[in-house]
């Protein structure tokens, strides 16, 4: 049977940013994290061991509660819910590696996601939905037929302007994506 995490309530003083924590997030990717916590509140909560009192998710997100404490009440120690592991160090990093890997999250499929998008984000011009899964592209990969990838003839270029980039490995199909998406380039990657 699958176990759920204690939750509890700790101080922010009680709760220290892993120092080995390998992730970090763009400013425009921040600002989009901030945008949704501001408008839906912290509806997934921080990870916390409690046995090294170390962050284990959650980093990018506690920075953002800091900065709005401190903003809205000039700072000082607050409360934090959180759900409380208790787990030795290397279990902990595990976990951290665990919590932030794409492999075990979920894919948009693609046409629905469209509808959905369609049928909510007409009404709020304000808070753009689309701008938060521009990420949904890298992940639901566009699959080119047999025959093209035979001949590899590139796919014609319509009128949205498209180009295509060809990258020499993953690592810098992964850079060149995300260095486009922080311009603000609507970006997906195809497999040829």
């Amino acid at each position: 049977m699958i176990a759920t995490a204690e939750t509890l309530i700790v101080k922010r003083s009680q709760i220290h940013k892993a120092p080995y924590n390998p992730r970090t997030i763009s400013e425009a990717r921040r600002n989009k994290l901030a945008t949704s916590l501001r408008r839906y509140g912290m509806v997934v909560p921080l990870v916390w061991n409690k046995q090294t009192g170390n962050l284990v998710g959650g980093h990018q997100r506690l920075d953002i509660l800091d900065a709005d404490n401190l903003q809205a009440r000039g700072g000082g120690d607050y409360d934090v819910e959180v759900k409380a592991v208790d787990l030795e160090l290397v279990e902990e990093k595990k976990l951290n590696v665990i919590l932030n890997s794409r492999e075990i999250g979920g894919e948009f499929v693609e046409d629905q996601l469209n509808a959905l998008l369609n049928e909510v984000c007409g009404s709020d011009e304000i808070f753009d939905l689309r701008a938060f899964v521009s990420e949904a592209d890298e992940k639901s990969k566009t699959r080119v037929n047999s025959a093209d990838k035979k001949s590899k003839k590139a796919t014609s270029i319509d009128a949205s302007f498209e180009v295509v980039i060809k990258c020499a490995n993953e690592e810098q199909q992964r850079a060149v994506f995300s260095k486009l998406t922080d311009e603000g380039y609507e970006c997906r990657v195809v497999i040829l």
